[in-house]
């Protein structure tokens, strides 16, 4: 016989005992799931074992105190499961080191109660456990059955209020039974999307034609669905929930008004019937800035650390016509997306002084300019040497003697002389002192020249 939360029925007859399953119950209504489905959400410090034949599927998975090193962590031992059915079983292992488990379906605590799973007494009172005095495998540690058909989240958790977080407690689960005809498995994505696509199903639908008795719970519905959407972090079990109870009332024909169909006193005409519709608007939510100091950054600097995001907000919008107006009516609103704040970090460090070094001023010796210009290499001496033309240094000057009849005496020509700058004299290359030759030959001719002239005179 099963348990009566299981909705068993037994009749008796003279000649035998007959037992009547639950739907729910029959063994394809039943669905297994792995522990180490991708779907099931476990907590940090968990481990996974695949190659062990001795489990379902060869996998288990477990974790204890002594394994998740983080105090916070401790608190937190858990695994949740997300489902559609009418009931849920946890299976796993029985053993001397493992501990006592709270368990809560759909946010609410669950008491233990017989036929409810495992159990261990403490002064009377009973807890789920997966405590045993002899080690043993496949035993049912959790197993609620009966529940409202829809949505539901489990959670099995390994309580440090209920064990010692300094011990080696531990919890082991082998494989989840859910029940129920259509049950199924699901993620906290898929359940998101379940709603999302809910929802725009239910904006798409006129209430123009819903009964009237019905109005004032689907408009309260709505509203319910709205605010819960809004919180911060929602229970999107109570969302999908929500969604699949309007859907139902909403897809029934029968809470609907039938319509009527009237004949114009002038021939038949076409019945033109203006329907209500249910516009959704999007709106944006702008952003808010916010600014924060930042003492390792130069006064005057600034730095975006987090950009801004626009935020959107959908409008249920039902228009209608009234004697040729169109009447604009917001039915509901909710937030899609949350706008985000941009983060602004402003520098507060003053810049530090540096000490000013005067400038000195670089002694220089003064040049005397020279009279005679430098020489420079021709064209045709650069292209006989295969270099370019280069800037010839000046001589040392040299005493010319020139006679005339005038003046006897000697005149001398006198160029620069660097000595008198306290430098040392440039030392000409061949070609310097060629040119240097030439030159003084030259005036040579000059003064012969000159001393001929006179004597023809």
């Amino acid at each position: 016989m099963l348990h009566p939360d299981q909705g068993s029925l037994v009749g008796f007859i003279p000649e035998l005992t007959v037992q009547v399953m639950n739907e729910d119950q029959l063994p394809e209504n039943r669905k297994e799931v792995d522990d180490q489905d991708p779907k099931l959400h476990y907590s940090e410090g968990w481990h996974h074992e695949t190659d062990n034949k001795d489990f379902s599927n060869g996998t288990e998975s477990w974790s204890s105190f002594n394994q998740v090193t983080d105090e916070e962590g401790k608190k937190h031992i858990e695994v949740t499961i997300t489902f559609k059915g009418t009931g849920v079983e946890v299976r796993g292992v029985v053993d001397p080191s493992h501990g006592l488990y709270s368990v809560t379906l759909d946010g609410k605590e669950m008491a233990f109660e017989e036929g409810r799973g495992h159990d261990y007494e403490i002064e009377g009172d009973h807890y789920f456990s997966g405590y045993g005095d002899q080690r043993k495998l496949d035993q049912s540690l959790v197993n609620l059955q009966g529940l409202a058909k829809g949505y539901h989240q489990l959670r099995l958790h390994l309580d440090p209020a209920l064990n010692d977080p300094h011990s080696s407690r531990a919890i082991q689960v082998d494989r989840f039974v859910l029940s129920g005809k259509d049950s199924q498995l699901l993620s906290q994505e898929e359940l998101q999307q379940i709603i999302r696509e809910g929802v725009e199903k239910i904006k798409a639908t006129s209430l123009d034609r819903l009964k009237a008795a019905l109005k004032p719970t689907v408009q309260g519905q709505l509203t319910d669905l709205t605010q819960l959407l809004d919180q911060e972090r929602p229970d999107l079990v109570a969302a999908a929930n929500q969604v699949e109870a309007l859907e139902t009332i909403l897809e029934d024909a029968h809470n609907y008004e039938p319509l009527t169909q009237t004949r114009p006193d002038q021939g038949v005409r076409d019945l033109i019937l203006e329907k209500p519709e249910l516009l959704i608007e999007a709106e944006e939510i702008p952003f808010e800035s916010q600014t924060r100091e930042n003492k390792d950054l130069a006064k005057g600097e600034s730095r975006i650390l987090q950009a801004g995001k626009v935020g959107r907000r959908l409008k249920l919008i039902e228009v209608r016509q009234e004697e040729g107006k169109e009447i604009r009516t917001e039915v509901d609103a909710f937030v899609e997306v949350e706008a985000q704040d941009q983060i602004t970090e402003v520098g507060t460090k003053e810049a530090e002084e540096s000490p000013l070094i005067a400038d000195m001023p670089t002694p220089t010796t003064p040049v005397t300019p020279s009279k005679v210009q430098p020489e420079v290499a021709t064209l045709s001496q650069a292209e006989e040497k295969k270099e370019r033309p280069v800037l010839l240094q000046p001589k040392t000057p040299e005493a010319v003697s020139v006679s005339t009849s005038d003046h006897p005496e000697k005149e001398v020509v006198e160029s620069p002389s660097l000595q008198s700058e306290g430098k040392l004299p440039q030392t000409g290359t061949k070609e310097g002192g060629f040119f240097a030759w030439l030159g003084l030959l030259g005036l040579g001719f000059l003064g012969g020249g000159a001393k001929f002239a006179r004597r023809k005179e």
